[in-house]
């Protein structure tokens, strides 16, 4: 393991917590240490038969992590040694990594998704404070330009594509934000759309096999949440569902090919986690699902072509800047390598 210099602490209290010593931003863990390390190279073994899908170039925390139309999958931002620029592509089917074209300015705990129109926005997030900044990214030229930025700025919000082809951006800190803006990316304008009954920062968002939208988790000055509350684009209306068995933030979310959402690891009252659960928008219940095969907070989580989901990015159970990606089969619900 590749130690670097210095450890850090969170701040704590209601307001935003933001690591000392130039380390760049994350969100409070209360009473936590973190140690900015590297993660061990070669194939990890972990419990259920999980094993290492690999190593990704850099090791970092909270980035934003979307899937373009073709699979591959995009790895933006986050934070190492402070908010980051870089931007990798990752390839499913030849387990190969690309260097893109970097943000305009690094950016850590900023959302990312694909809009209607097939290109990536990448949205929000923390330089030295919350931002509202937008960047669409042209694959054809590996470049980004600036769009019209978000009315509130925000950084460790929710962000996904709703089937209208249309990006929403879901609360957020700003002041635990219940704050919705939605983006047409054809107009290149932001709409104003109807709140959250429940601010929050850190939290999953997700679109379901129904159409809706969920907001999953997250935390807010009450502590960490289970709450799950869905949208209906069309009546651009929220209604609260089943809460989340564990209550947390921070976590990994993605959809299956059936339309359930699951939401791995992410960070509670002692710390990272390993738990993963199934929320089935059909039935509004949840199961338990194979967990990580360590704990891990601060992480992104993507469906490839093949329909497996990626893990990447995060903080570990001992605090480390984490490389490994981990790849999720919903069919024999088994983390594990090819």
């Amino acid at each position: 393991m590749t130690r670097l210099p210095g450890r850090v602490r969170w701040l704590l209290g209601g307001a935003v917590a933001m690591l000392i010593l130039n380390w760049g931003f994350l969100s409070g863990i209360p009473g936590l240490w973190v140690t900015r390390d590297a993660v061990p190279g070669g194939v990890q073994t972990g419990a259920g038969g999980l094993a290492s899908r690999g190593l990704a170039p850099i090791a970092r925390a909270a980035p934003a992590v979307a899937a373009a139309p073709d699979g591959r999958i995009y790895v933006v931002g986050g934070t190492a040694d402070g908010p980051l620029d870089v931007v990798e592509e990752y390839d499913p089917d030849t387990n190969s990594w690309r260097t893109l074209s970097g943000l305009g300015r690094g950016r850590a705990g900023l959302a990312a998704a694909v809009a209607g129109n097939g290109r990536l926005y990448a949205v929000g997030g923390w330089i030295t404070a919350a931002v509202g900044t937008v960047e669409e990214y042209d694959a054809t030229s590996d470049r980004w330009s600036r769009k019209a930025e978000l009315p509130t700025p925000r950084a460790q919000l929710g962000l996904a594509t709703a089937l209208n082809g249309r990006l929403y951006a879901v609360g957020g800190w700003g002041g635990y934000l219940s704050t919705v803006e939605e983006y047409d990316a054809a107009a290149d304008r932001w709409i104003a759309r109807s709140g959250l009954e429940q601010g929050r920062e850190g939290l999953a968002l997700a679109l379901g096999g129904d159409g809706r939208l969920y907001a999953i988790g997250g935390r807010n000055a009450s502590g960490y949440l289970g709450t799950v509350e869905a949208y209906d684009t069309a009546a651009d209306g929220w209604s609260a569902r089943s809460p989340m068995p564990t209550a947390r933030g921070w976590a990994g979310v993605a959809a299956t090919r059936d339309g359930r959402i699951l939401v791995a690891g992410g960070t509670g009252p002692k710390g990272a986690l390993s738990v993963v659960e199934e929320y089935d928008p059909g039935t509004d219940t949840w199961r338990s699902r194979a967990p990580l095969g360590e704990p891990r907070a601060f992480l992104g989580l993507a469906r490839a072509s093949n329909g497996r989901l990626l893990a990447f990015g995060g903080l570990n159970g001992d605090r480390s800047l984490m490389q490994l990606v981990e790849e999720y089969d919903p069919g024999t619900d088994r983390w594990r390598t090819r």
